[in-house]
């Protein structure tokens, strides 16, 4: 089985094995990652890959049933957890299942990498009669580029609302050229993407939080409902990491430049 490494993430997070399996991490990152064995990101010494470098592999083979949880030791938001039950169980299991489960495997070539993996991958593309969009990626990865260097954010017009989304993620930030910086952003840029609406369009900003911590998103200096305001632990309890949430609101603020932020309900400063 195989674990893959990128976007500050072990894909899938969570893989069930039975007993005697080798399981493949592969860094398919730019960066060096561990991976290192341990509950509350606390090394327990069963393995540790050490610093593994971008094009490398590092293996281990789970003999005894049981959970085995690691994690990265460079950053915070890459956890994952390796299920191991026994071949008896597991073959109990096939059994009652039957051809679904045999079908599903063959599709799948018998790469479990969806198991227990939840999906952050934004829809692509417009709808029919819209203008065509750009895919919604992580800034480099399809966002337009303004003149001004900003990335702008597309959106999809869904029951007569503008759909956008935004990811809050930890990137490596390039401040110049050689040097990199862990910074926190919007949709992998810094500044984040902007975000482009007419007056009185009706507006969804669909939010998914990759941060290692609780927070939300204010739209600084637009008249919107409370509950919509994006302040955490005000109008809204924050968006804990791994989870989604979804602002409706309607423009009615005077043409104009506006910003978003995060505002948490603890240390807005650091974020």
């Amino acid at each position: 089985m195989t674990v893959h490494m990128g976007d500050f993430a072990f894909q899938p997070v969570t893989l069930q094995v039975t007993a005697g399996t080798t399981v493949v991490w592969d860094n398919d990152d730019t960066m060096p990652h561990t991976v290192t064995s341990g509950a509350n990101r606390t090394a327990d010494g069963k393995f540790d890959s050490g610093d593994l470098q971008p094009g490398r592999t590092f293996s281990y083979t789970f003999t005894k049933p049981g959970v085995y949880p690691y994690y990265c030791v460079y950053h915070p938001t890459m956890n994952g957890t390796v299920v191991v039950r026994p071949a008896s169980a597991v073959a109990t299991a096939r059994a009652s299942s039957g051809s679904r489960r045999t079908a599903e495997t063959a599709a799948s070539g018998g790469d479990m990498r969806s198991v227990g993996m939840m999906s952050t991958a934004a829809p692509a593309g417009g709808v029919a009669g819209e203008e065509k969009v750009a895919p919604l990626g992580t800034g480099t990865a399809g966002e337009p580029k303004l003149p001004d260097g900003l990335r702008l954010l597309p959106y999809k017009v869904e029951n007569g609302y503008k759909v956008f989304h935004l990811t809050l993620q930890p990137v490596w930030w390039q401040v110049k050229p050689g040097s990199k910086a862990e910074a926190w952003a919007f949709n992998g840029t810094v500044p984040g993407p902007e975000i482009r609406v007419n007056q009185g369009d009706k507006v969804k900003v669909e939010v998914t939080n990759r941060l290692p911590e609780g927070t939300s998103v204010h739209w600084h200096g637009l008249d919107l409902p409370f509950d919509q305001d994006g302040v955490g632990g005000l109008s809204q309890p924050d968006i804990q990491p791994g989870h989604s949430w979804t602002y409706t609101f309607t423009v009615k603020v005077p043409p104009g430049s506006y910003m978003y932020h995060a505002h948490p309900m603890n240390d807005m400063m650091k974020q």
